[in-house]
């Protein structure tokens, strides 16, 4: 029989920001997290869209981690990315992280 129990509450953990950042540097040092920590990681979903204002990305992410035979971490990470552009080098958008563990 398998069960799941939510570490975090309700619908996770959400993470807002408006403003200039280094999307790339979020990306690879998100990843680099994963890995660094044992996760077997999967990209269920990377999807782009140009539109009038900026680029649109939505990204799913899925860490999974075996601690032995009974007991398996599980992380889901949900980033959505607006009106996204690149200013000096940097990205200028909406970015809006969700973070759900059990």
């Amino acid at each position: 029989m398998s069960e799941t129990i939510k570490i975090t509450p309700g619908v996770g953990l959400i993470i807002k920001y408006s403003g200039v950042f280094d999307f790339d540097k979020i990306y690879k040092d998100m990843h680099d997290w994963f890995v660094a920590n044992k996760y077997d990681f999967t990209e269920k979903e990377n999807t782009k869209k140009s539109q009038d204002f900026g680029s649109y990305i939505e990204i799913l992410w899925i860490g999974e981690r075996k601690v032995d035979e009974y007991v398996q971490f599980k992380i889901d990470v949900h980033m959505i990315i607006e009106k996204l552009s690149k200013v000096e080098g940097l990205n200028s958008g909406d970015i809006l992280m969700e973070f759900s563990a059990s």
